[in-house]
């Protein structure tokens, strides 16, 4: 168990502000090696800030429409950006120059993700359309249809050959990323799906709904193999450990649930979040769990049900007019600093303002 910080020495004097969004921050982003941070927002812009000083980078300018959603390439040098005026632009994050306009779309963007080889970018709109391009050349390579409602989320298998969209016509389909044929549909859930994950080695698909469930699915077969229930509200993000073993499921019932993915059995539930915890990732070595609100270190008494998630696992969280670790409440932010959004990044959190503010904090330890 690690001891709760002295706010004085833990918290570094440099509280960052980044300003310059005139309007709402929608989104928030760090580059894979983390010096880098995307903030997207209402005012059609991007912005590139370096996160060691807080100073701004690059302002990436060309969109019409409010800017939706980030996404960085895996090797950090190119950013994805999704946008109400219905295209997505590929920039060029050491230069600021755009690389590109992809455009086909009739209804806006809301979601971009990269393939983990970084070889194929998928776009998911509410044209009911998602459209896989070759990163190499920025052509269009499939125009995924099908869906009868909007596409709400996309994930790549680790392999490339699967891609996964979450609708809200509550249903989850797979794709054959080389011939853009459906291989399954994936029905079960009962009200609109909201995320989805592929398991490290590809065989299971998780998907999180609004029916307050989580489904896991057999990838070769379509078939269900555990339907997780316990939450008690929408469940907005799912993410597998980097073993495969557990499983991540985050909940606007304010909490977070670990899930044995062999049993569906619960392994763990993480309480006393006062935040909305939309995004749920593992760290690469599976030893801490990253948020939108926070990080949560995760020791080795996590798998053990008899330890109370408050005495095992510090976390830094974004919660309403609160900074907090571990429900102490530590830094109090003013109206025009609320979030809107945010992501965190190993020592650092970005906090989107509704101001159009970007707020950037760095703590020394948890």
């Amino acid at each position: 168990m690690k001891r709760l910080p002295v706010v004085e020495r833990s918290w570094t004097a440099a509280r960052r502000t980044l300003e310059g969004h005139a309007e709402v921050v929608r989104a928030v982003a760090f580059s894979p090696d983390g010096t880098t941070l995307a903030s997207a927002s209402g005012d059609r812009t991007v912005r590139l800030w370096d996160t060691a000083t807080g100073q701004p980078r690059q302002t990436l300018e060309g969109h019409t429409g409010w800017v939706e959603a980030v996404a960085f390439s895996p090797d950090g040098t190119t950013l994805a950006s999704a946008s109400y005026d219905q295209t997505v632009r590929l920039w060029d994050t050491a230069t600021g120059q755009r690389r590109q306009a992809l455009e086909g779309h009739t209804d806006w963007v809301q979601a971009v993700a990269f393939s983990l080889d970084g070889t194929i970018l998928a776009s998911a709109s509410s044209d009911r359309t998602v459209r896989l391009w070759d990163t190499a050349t920025w052509q269009r390579r499939q125009a995924v249809k099908g869906k009868t409602h909007w596409v709400r989320a996309v994930a790549f298998s680790p392999d490339g050959t699967i891609l996964a969209s979450a609708s809200s016509d509550r249903t989850v389909r797979l794709w054959d990323t080389a011939t853009g044929q459906r291989r399954q549909a994936l029905k079960g859930h009962t009200d609109c799906v909201q995320a989805v994950a592929f398991s490290p080695d590809g065989t299971i698909l998780a998907s999180a709904s609004r029916d307050e469930t989580v489904r896991l699915w057999d990838t070769a077969t379509g078939q269900p193999r555990q339907t997780l229930e316990g939450h008690t509200g929408w469940v907005d993000a799912v993410a597998f450990s980097p073993d495969g073993t557990t499983l991540a499921s985050a909940s606007s019932d304010e909490t977070l649930r670990l899930w044995d993915t062999a049993t569906g059995q619960p392994r763990q539930t993480l309480e006393g979040h006062t935040g909305l915890v939309t995004a749920v990732a593992f760290s690469p070595d599976g030893t801490t769990l990253i948020t939108n609100i926070g990080a949560i270190n995760l020791n080795t008494d996590i798998m053990d049900s008899n330890v109370r998630p408050q005495d095992s696992i510090p976390a830094v969280t974004v919660a309403d007019m609160w900074i907090k670790h571990h429900r102490r409440k530590i830094l109090w932010l003013p109206l025009e600093y609320r979030a809107y959004v945010s992501a965190v990044h190993g020592r650092r959190i970005a906090i989107g303002c509704r101001s159009g503010r970007v707020l950037l904090l760095e703590f020394n330890s948890l």
